[in-house]
């Protein structure tokens, strides 16, 4: 009895070990991931000159191609275009010559869906709650348009919140990514997150980390997560599943290579992911999408709905 209860508990363990890799390949940080092109999305409502803000600091010092549409609206094709003739005009007076894509052409009358199909790899940039759903939805929803597009984008798909105004520039260079649990788009998501810092191959500036301890209650936890932001790796690491430690190490290994990268880590417990506005504005907040579902999860839209600053969802590789 003693025997099989021995053999029974190093099957335990082996299978626990065998996870544990399996974990720790699905969250492994494959450097630096770029953004290669940009889908700009607009609606006619005050979000638009936020979403233009983003795309000129997204796209200029990066010479990005941008694509500028418009979703559908109420008022029709025309005035639709008009909104995107206009949104290029006022590029071009930056020096950056983006592409439209007119509803009114019957060549051009693509849709999101058609234009993510045409430009597979760029990240799209939406308004959200879109224009005319802002209303009706009263903020309790990210509306139709924004989930179709979270949910079947193999690309990051930037949410735009509120307006940024002179603060524009700030939020790309203070990505802030949370993490939850170990996947693909978990990795992939730290990877973007890196590549926004990363300039001429050095990676320079501070990456905020949010971890999600989902795990048993303990003092240390309730400690860790009392110094907010500023946690030591070495107290946070015990305290992650094996997935997201292996990916913090990673990090942290990155971090000293590059003298310039500086880690600034937090604990939370589920739905403390959001940062106080009121004194911390301005971030640029990155969620990995986890992959196989065909919904937004509810982790991401509680966010994106609390949030003021832009939120990059990142779904895994495909």
């Amino acid at each position: 009895m003693e025997d099989k209860d021995r053999n029974d508990e190093l099957v335990h363990a082996n299978v626990e070990r065998f996870q544990a890799a399996l974990e720790a390949g699905l969250a492994r940080v494959e450097g630096t991931e770029h953004l290669k092109s940009l889908v700009a999305v607009l609606d006619g409502s005050d979000q638009d000159g936020s979403t233009l803000a983003l795309v000129r600091e997204l796209a200029i010092p990066r010479k990005l191609a941008v694509v500028l549409t418009c979703g559908h609206l109420e008022a029709g094709p025309e005035a639709e275009d008009r909104i995107v003739l206009d949104a290029q005009q006022s590029l071009a007076a930056d020096g950056l010559d983006a592409t439209v894509l007119l509803s009114s052409s019957a060549e051009n009358h693509l849709r999101l869906r058609a234009v993510r199909t045409a430009h597979p790899d760029a990240c799209f940039l939406l308004p959200s709650p879109f224009g005319h759903d802002y209303v009706d939805l009263a903020q309790k929803s990210l509306g139709t348009a924004v989930e179709v597009a979270l949910a079947e984008s193999t690309a990051p798909t930037l949410v735009v919140r509120g307006p940024i105004g002179a603060i524009a520039a700030e939020p790309l260079s203070r990505p802030h990514v949370v993490l939850r649990e170990s996947h693909r788009a978990s990795a992939r998501a730290v990877s973007v997150a890196l590549g926004l810092l990363e300039e001429h191959e050095v990676i320079a500036g501070t990456l905020s980390m949010s971890f999600v301890h989902d795990g048993p209650a303990s003092p240390l936890v309730d400690e860790v997560r009392a110094i907010g932001f500023g946690a030591n790796v070495e107290t946070l690491l015990p305290l992650l599943p094996h997935g997201l430690s292996a990916l913090l190490r990673q990090v942290a290994s990155m971090s000293e290579q590059h003298g310039g990268l500086r880690l600034d880590l937090r604990l939370v417990l589920p739905g403390e992911e959001a940062i106080d506005e009121d004194f911390e504005r301005g971030r640029l907040h990155i969620l990995p999408r986890k992959p196989g579902s065909p919904h937004v999860d509810a982790a991401i839209q509680d966010f994106v709905l609390g949030s003021s600053d832009p939120v990059l969802v990142v779904p895994a590789r495909a």
